[in-house]
Protein backbone atom coordinates (compact mmCIF):
# COMPACT_ATOMS: atom_id res chain seq x y z
CA UNK A 1 0.00 0.00 0.00
CA UNK A 2 1.19 3.49 -0.82
CA UNK A 3 0.10 6.76 0.71
CA UNK A 4 0.19 9.50 -1.92
CA UNK A 5 -1.18 12.96 -2.53
CA UNK A 6 -4.43 12.16 -4.33
CA UNK A 7 -4.55 15.43 -6.28
CA UNK A 8 -1.14 14.78 -7.88
CA UNK A 9 -1.07 10.98 -8.15
CA UNK A 10 -4.59 9.94 -9.14
CA UNK A 11 -6.60 10.81 -12.23
CA UNK A 12 -9.07 8.00 -12.93
CA UNK A 13 -10.40 7.19 -16.37
CA UNK A 14 -13.79 5.54 -16.12
CA UNK A 15 -16.02 7.60 -18.40
CA UNK A 16 -15.97 8.33 -22.10
CA UNK A 17 -15.03 11.74 -23.43
CA UNK A 18 -17.90 14.22 -23.77
CA UNK A 19 -19.08 16.02 -26.87
CA UNK A 20 -16.75 18.41 -28.69
CA UNK A 21 -15.84 21.40 -26.55
CA UNK A 22 -16.81 19.78 -23.23
CA UNK A 23 -14.83 17.64 -20.77
CA UNK A 24 -16.50 14.77 -18.91
CA UNK A 25 -15.41 14.01 -15.34
CA UNK A 26 -13.00 11.05 -15.03
CA UNK A 27 -12.51 10.82 -18.80
CA UNK A 28 -9.35 10.59 -20.90
CA UNK A 29 -9.61 14.35 -21.58
CA UNK A 30 -9.96 15.26 -17.88
CA UNK A 31 -7.04 12.97 -16.97
CA UNK A 32 -4.87 14.62 -19.64
CA UNK A 33 -5.86 18.09 -18.38
CA UNK A 34 -4.88 17.15 -14.80
CA UNK A 35 -1.51 15.81 -16.00
CA UNK A 36 -0.80 18.99 -17.98
CA UNK A 37 -1.71 21.13 -14.94
CA UNK A 38 0.75 19.11 -12.84
CA UNK A 39 3.50 19.52 -15.46
CA UNK A 40 2.80 23.27 -15.60
CA UNK A 41 3.25 23.51 -11.83
CA UNK A 42 6.62 21.70 -12.12
CA UNK A 43 7.83 24.09 -14.82
CA UNK A 44 6.71 27.19 -12.93
CA UNK A 45 8.34 25.89 -9.72
CA UNK A 46 11.59 25.43 -11.69
CA UNK A 47 11.40 29.08 -12.79
CA UNK A 48 10.31 28.54 -16.39
CA UNK A 49 8.01 31.27 -17.70
CA UNK A 50 5.02 30.11 -19.74
CA UNK A 51 2.99 32.26 -22.10
CA UNK A 52 -0.81 32.24 -21.86
CA UNK A 53 -0.86 30.03 -24.97
CA UNK A 54 1.45 27.45 -23.35
CA UNK A 55 -0.13 27.45 -19.89
CA UNK A 56 -1.39 23.93 -19.08
CA UNK A 57 -0.39 22.77 -22.58
CA UNK A 58 3.22 21.63 -22.10
CA UNK A 59 3.96 17.99 -21.35
CA UNK A 60 7.13 16.95 -19.50
CA UNK A 61 8.55 13.57 -20.50
CA UNK A 62 8.62 11.07 -17.63
CA UNK A 63 12.10 10.12 -18.85
CA UNK A 64 13.19 13.73 -18.19
CA UNK A 65 11.46 14.28 -14.84
CA UNK A 66 9.23 11.91 -12.91
CA UNK A 67 7.98 14.30 -10.22
CA UNK A 68 9.28 17.73 -11.25
CA UNK A 69 12.87 17.12 -10.15
CA UNK A 70 15.86 18.06 -12.29
CA UNK A 71 14.12 20.50 -14.63
CA UNK A 72 16.93 22.71 -15.95
CA UNK A 73 15.72 26.23 -16.76
CA UNK A 74 18.90 27.04 -18.71
CA UNK A 75 18.35 24.02 -20.96
CA UNK A 76 14.77 25.13 -21.67
CA UNK A 77 15.69 28.72 -22.41
CA UNK A 78 13.72 30.08 -19.45
CA UNK A 79 10.56 30.72 -21.48
CA UNK A 80 8.09 28.52 -23.34
CA UNK A 81 5.84 30.45 -25.74
CA UNK A 82 3.62 27.74 -27.23
CA UNK A 83 2.21 24.28 -26.46
CA UNK A 84 4.83 21.58 -26.62
CA UNK A 85 6.73 18.69 -25.17
CA UNK A 86 9.81 18.84 -22.92
CA UNK A 87 12.45 16.13 -22.74
CA UNK A 88 16.17 15.91 -21.98
CA UNK A 89 17.04 17.47 -25.33
CA UNK A 90 14.80 20.55 -25.00
CA UNK A 91 11.36 21.85 -25.91
CA UNK A 92 9.48 20.72 -28.98
CA UNK A 93 6.45 22.36 -30.53
CA UNK A 94 3.39 20.13 -30.80
CA UNK A 95 2.15 19.37 -34.27
CA UNK A 96 -1.33 18.50 -32.92
CA UNK A 97 -3.52 20.68 -30.71
CA UNK A 98 -4.48 19.62 -27.22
Amino acid sequence: MLEVERATEFAPIKNADAEEGRVAVDSPASSCALMLQEHTSWLLRAGVQLSEEALNKVEVSSLYSYAGEGIDISQLGGHIAEPGYVNSIGVFKLSATW
